[in-house]
């Protein structure tokens, strides 16, 4: 018992090994010490221990996996640009698939609380001293925002500290509100915790100048008002003041961007403007949405040309949407590797079969991320951490627990 005890042990340890360092956030004061061998050379350990302990994980995480493993193994065999470029981030969801398929078929009640806690300090520690570090540098926001060959070049004379967040962090944020609003609301959070915890991950995401981020942070807190036990008065009345947020807004749009840009820096105020014309006269010429939805046109336009491989991983999909650029590098083959994606979520949304309002969380998540992922770009290791691994455990976590009472787990 007493060994057994000793590698459940080391086992936890090395699952929560695997969540900061694919989080990447305060890994980074470390990782480049640590040779890449031995990161995944844990892994392999972590991997093995699952086995010792339950011999039939390889059956559980192959009946999870496998659309993704398939998509994968014809990715990498297609030797391509896309391979080139995404290929280390899939064998990153291979691995995240493995540590949700173990947490969510053996893992106790504390061995879900400690992947999770564990993740959302490092979140948490990140998101504060990235909100730091951007106020004190500007560049660094504009950098957040951005894709890796122009981020290189904008903080070519820049030192950025470790343990700072990035583009992954931001849809990080807007994937979770859904879950951490729900929480909130039952464990009864105190008013104005919950207000300053909404306040600073909006003024995170404003100064990052990540105007979709922002967007969707708005959206989903104004939704999430709406968790509650149904006929109860504080629910009719969270959703009256939901509705009458979202008209409000709605309204008063362009006063709303109008004021949002005389606040914000060069880059923001340009992706707002652009929304703002858009509204007022619907042209997009010349703007980001336009180049955006050129794009798009190219990855559908790959995946017209042969909709069961579709260029066969050739650079010819537009590199701006997940979802889009998989059916352009790789058709329906593509499709297949999406759906190995986003499986993790729906599993945990047909395990809650009894309770309405965490079915809704789960239901909301799932939007966010599939919008999300037809809208950009989002196979960024934090943002599939969030979505295959901490999502499914949480709701899962939740719903065994009664509905976020986390304090009787630990017992």
């Amino acid at each position: 018992m007493k060994q057994s005890t000793f590698f459940s042990t080391i086992h936890l340890f090395l699952g929560m090994y695997i969540v900061l360092w694919l989080n990447a956030g305060n890994f980074s004061y470390i990782g480049d010490y640590i040779p890449t061998v031995v990161k995944f050379g844990l892994v392999a350990i972590w991997l093995m221990l699952s086995f010792v302990q339950h011999p039939d994980f390889i059956v559980e995480y192959v009946k999870l996996s496998w659309p993704l493993l398939f998509f994968t193994f014809i990715m990498i065999v297609s030797m391509s640009s896309f391979t080139q470029q995404f290929q280390m981030n899939y064998i990153y969801c291979l691995i995240m698939l493995a540590v949700t398929c173990y947490y969510y078929k053996y893992g106790t009640p504390k061995d879900i609380k400690a992947i999770i806690l564990i993740f959302a300090l490092d979140v948490l520690i990140v998101s504060i001293h990235t909100y730091v570090v951007v106020l004190e540098n500007p560049i660094v926001a504009r950098a957040i925002s951005t894709g890796a060959a122009l981020r290189e070049d904008l903080l070519e004379d820049v030192v950025v500290p470790k343990g700072v967040g990035g583009y992954g962090l931001c849809y990080q944020l807007c994937c979770l509100i859904p879950i951490v609003s729900y929480f909130f609301n039952k464990k009864k959070i105190n008013i104005i915790v919950k207000l300053i915890a909404y306040a600073f991950v909006l003024l995170l995401l404003f100064q990052a100048q990540f105007t979709l981020a922002l967007i969707t942070y708005v959206i989903c807190l104004i939704i999430s008002f709406s968790y509650g036990k149904n006929g109860t008065i504080n629910l009719l009345i969270a959703k009256f003041v939901m509705v009458v947020v979202a008209v409000l807004l709605i309204i008063n749009i362009e006063p709303i961007l109008e004021y949002a840009i005389e606040l914000s820096n060069a880059e923001l105020a340009t992706r707002l403007n652009e929304i703002l014309n858009f509204i007022r006269e619907s042209d997009t010429s010349g703007s980001d949405i336009s180049s955006r939805l050129d794009l798009y046109q190219k990855s559908l336009n790959s995946f017209g040309s042969n909709i069961i491989i579709g260029s066969f991983g050739a650079k010819t999909y537009g590199s701006h949407s997940t979802f889009l650029d998989l059916l352009g590098a790789f058709g329906i083959i593509g499709g297949l590797g999406y759906a190995g994606l986003v499986l993790p979520m729906f599993k945990a949304r047909n395990y809650i079969q009894r309770d309405n309002n965490i079915r809704k969380v789960a239901t909301l998540s799932i939007l966010v991320i599939m919008v999300l992922s037809v809208i950009n770009v989002i196979i960024s290791v934090e943002i599939m951490l969030t979505s295959i691994v901490i999502l499914p455990l949480g709701l899962k976590y939740l719903y065994d627990n009664g509905g976020g009472k986390l304090e009787n787990s630990a017992n």
